[in-house]
């Protein structure tokens, strides 16, 4: 049967479904290294407060609350507290004002006099609430850089008025923005409003990073000996987050899972193909060697068809990946890290090592052949 028997392996039908699985491949590795850059990137961004030292607790009572705060307050690791009845992240109330002749929709903080000092919260313009207790809600408000600019148009704020249903509200200050709520929600115009302790609902905690865990083992602990019938309802800050995380963690492990599955068929179809195509040219392979060529030569005379078709692979991979990560993330998120040149680059040298190695290893055995048995005559 000797010369009866040709091998393919080098169509062009075969080099552009190798080149598609190595698209489809790349494009899932760049959208999982993408969510998984977008989980590392939430967890480090800065919300607009310091949500790493802070806990918090409710309560159903005023006096429960100031009673369970005082005690907190004896604690040498608690640097500070504030009552408030505003949570970022669990829980405002939506309000509909006018300004200046024209309605929008805000986020209401109702919250207490220290509260911005103790979340971290940054003035950016004017004045912030009057050092002196009230009895009634305050008269002045502070808003955020979203109301300033989608509100307000950019324009000046400080000293013009908030209309909500009767009441007018004057505008003392603009604090930084801050995460309202989650990445899962646009970034909101913001408005706070300082109230007496009396409509105090919840009590943040300021501790050290590293006493943390400790505080809030320690505050479990003391409202069970004091309110033993009342389930607890402490809470890490950070946990604005938890939710997002964890989104952005499964998507990035599911891609990585199918995106393995699919190198891995990859890997099989190309070393078939190299395969077939040193059988192929295996005489001439040996004739190369024997005439000095190198292993780098023999590399490029084994997969010279396979060059360009991996290059186009590659760009049509990490440019589908992108796009397939950015409509993902914003379908899911509001606020999210995007996709960015690192990732495709780092996405794509990941799949192209795979691939060089694979191809390294077919020439490796054709380098490590018998001459002999290459140049017996047909």
């Amino acid at each position: 049967f000797r010369g009866t028997l040709r091998f393919g392996g080098a169509s062009l039908f075969s080099r552009l479904m190798m080149g598609l699985q190595v698209a489809i491949a790349l494009a899932a590795v760049v959208v999982g290294f993408s969510f998984a850059y977008n989980a590392r990137v939430q967890e480090t961004a800065d919300l607009g407060y310091n949500r790493k030292n802070l806990l918090g607790f409710q309560a159903d009572s005023i006096a429960d609350l100031k009673r369970f705060q005082q005690i907190l307050e004896r604690n040498p690791k608690v640097v500070a507290t504030a009552g408030t009845r505003h949570v970022p992240g669990f829980g405002y109330r939506r309000a509909e004002i006018s300004f200046e002749g024209e309605n929008a929709e805000t986020a209401w903080f109702d919250v207490g006099k220290d509260f911005m000092s103790v979340m971290g919260m940054e003035l950016y313009a004017g004045e912030t609430f009057p050092a002196e207790m009230e009895t009634e809600p305050g008269k002045e408000v502070l808003v955020n850089q979203t109301f300033v600019r989608e509100v307000a148009g950019g324009g000046e704020v400080i000293g013009k008025f908030i209309r909500f249903d009767t009441m007018s509200f004057r505008i003392a200050g603009v604090v930084r923005d801050f995460m309202a709520d989650s990445p899962f929600d646009a970034p909101a115009p913001v408005m706070l409003r300082r109230v007496p302790e009396r409509l105090f609902s919840a009590c943040m905690v300021k501790t050290r990073p590293e006493d943390l865990s400790e505080v809030f083992a320690f505050m479990e602990s003391e409202w069970k000996k004091i309110f033993p019938y009342k389930p607890f309802s402490g809470f890490y800050q950070s946990e604005v987050l938890r939710e997002t995380l964890e989104v952005s963690r499964n998507i990035a492990m599911t891609m990585l899972v199918f995106s393995i599955v699919i190198l891995l068929l990859t890997i099989s179809g190309l070393f078939s193909i190299v395969s077939l195509n040193a059988i192929k040219q295996w005489r001439g392979l040996a004739m190369r060697r024997v005439l000095g060529a190198s292993s780098m030569d023999i590399a490029y005379h084994l997969n010279r068809n396979h060059l360009y078709v991996m290059l186009g692979a590659t760009i049509a991979g990490c440019l589908g990946g992108r796009i397939f990560a950015l409509a993902m993330m914003n379908s899911i998120y509001k606020i999210h890290a995007g996709v960015g040149l690192g990732v495709m680059v780092f996405a794509a040298c990941s799949v192209l090592l795979v691939m060089i190695g694979t191809i390294g290893l077919k020439v490796w055995q054709v380098w490590r052949a018998s001459l002999s048995e290459a140049l017996k005559a047909e």
